[in-house]
């Protein structure tokens, strides 16, 4: 009995220690993305357009888009779509999702990111919290990662309290509770600014 207790011991710490590991390798890589699109963002330079586009080259291989589109649905809403539909809504989403936060590049002005601990929720979930210093604000960011196939990606991302998750799939269960699927499409279609804003 006394041999099992020391087995489950050590397991344990090892188990934590990965877990630590793990969680240290992620809130690196994050920090360095993060790092190298801010140097983007600080060359006095380079045209806003070429800035953006290099932003998303680094950035988007982080989201894990396809999870995102079904998290914003939900199970039911996501399933009532035939899989040409789901496609076609992730690939509108996603241009939403860029176009509602990219574009808000400009008003850029050398803010500094301070990290926070980042926190283990589980061995394939963690939350890493950080803050935006402006002058005088400071917006709080945390960003959820989750890992699957060996990669850690990004599914969603909270502004000042605020879920990107939430906030979409508010707005568009309200949309397909009052109005149909092609309301959806509609809406995410049209020209106007993002249709979840988190400030």
């Amino acid at each position: 009995m006394k041999n099992m207790l020391v087995l489950l011991i050590v397991l344990f710490l090892g188990t934590a220690d990965a877990a630590a590991h793990d969680t240290a390798a992620v809130e690196t890589m994050l920090k360095e993305k993060v790092e190298a699109a801010l140097n983007i963002l600080r060359r006095p330079d380079s045209d806003l357009a070429d800035k953006k586009q290099a932003i998303i080259q680094i950035v988007e291989p982080l989201f894990d888009f396809p999870l995102m589109a079904k998290l914003v649905l939900g199970r039911k809403h996501w399933t009532s779509l035939s899989p040409t539909e789901q496609k076609r809504f992730e690939t509108l989403f996603v241009e939403r999702l860029k176009s509602s936060y990219i574009d808000k590049i400009d008003l850029y002005r050398d803010e500094q990111v301070i990290w926070r601990p980042a926190v283990a929720e589980s061995p394939n979930k963690v939350r890493i919290p950080s803050a935006i210093i402006s002058k005088d604000q400071e917006i709080t960011t945390v960003y959820k990662l989750y890992r699957g196939s060996g990669q850690w990606k990004i599914y969603d991302v909270e502004v000042q309290g605020v879920s990107i998750v939430t906030s979409f799939r508010s707005q568009f269960d309200q949309i397909l509770t009052e109005g149909t699927k092609e309301d959806l499409f509609r809406e995410l279609e049209s020209p106007k600014t993002a249709v979840a804003d988190t400030k």
